[in-house]
């Protein structure tokens, strides 16, 4: 079984749209010893949370957290209510904090910038990432790594504001290092 710390590093590269899901789960980890995927699902919601794409389409629900059971992130320990909710504890948040701190998402799930920790609003954040497609692998780490570059910028501690084609360009060129024959994707038209 991953320890979560791999796990999450692993679940990062596979399927990077499910972070937002880890980080809400760890965040529910820390106030419950067992909680239920609803919960999980109310803190994202919470956070206003653009949702899991499924093709061209997204949805606001994830099918369970069996997934995240798979990569060894959480334990599944009871069903209840006639096999209708599931409770599942975290069997590593250490080492989930650790994954989620590398990948700078840890206080994403509080809407607050997740290097100055300063409460940031009125973002259009999770329009801008409908014109980044998520998929083939390393796509998914522009998304990630495009937001959380756009919400330290759209915060009141940084000084020189950028737009968010300067942004995406700025991720872009960082990822370029590691993924250099990678043409990433977006939107053109909406990225001017």
């Amino acid at each position: 079984m991953l320890s979560g710390y791999n796990g999450v590093k692993r679940l990062a590269k596979e399927h990077p749209d499910w972070l937002p899901i880890v980080v809400a789960s760890f965040e529910c980890a820390k106030g419950f010893r067992e909680f239920a995927g609803r919960w999980v699902l109310d803190e994202l919601n919470k956070a206003g949370w653009p949702g899991l794409r499924f093709g061209n389409m997204r949805a606001k629900w994830f099918p369970g957290l069996r997934l995240l059971v798979g990569y060894g992130i959480l334990k599944h320990e009871d069903t209840v209510r006639g096999g209708r909710r599931a409770y599942y504890t975290m069997p590593d948040p250490e080492g989930v904090k650790k994954a989620l701190s590398e990948l700078g998402l840890l206080n994403k799930a509080s809407g607050r910038d997740f290097q100055t920790n300063e409460k940031v609003v009125d973002t259009n954040i999770p329009e801008e990432l409908k014109h980044i497609p998520d998929r083939p692998y390393p796509q998914g780490l522009l998304r990630v790594m495009y937001q959380d570059v756009r919400m330290h910028n759209l915060s009141k501690k940084v000084d020189k504001k950028q737009s968010a084609k300067e942004v995406l360009d700025e991720c872009i060129t960082h990822l370029r290092k590691d993924h250099p024959s990678f043409e990433f994707r977006y939107d053109k038209e909406f990225f001017k």
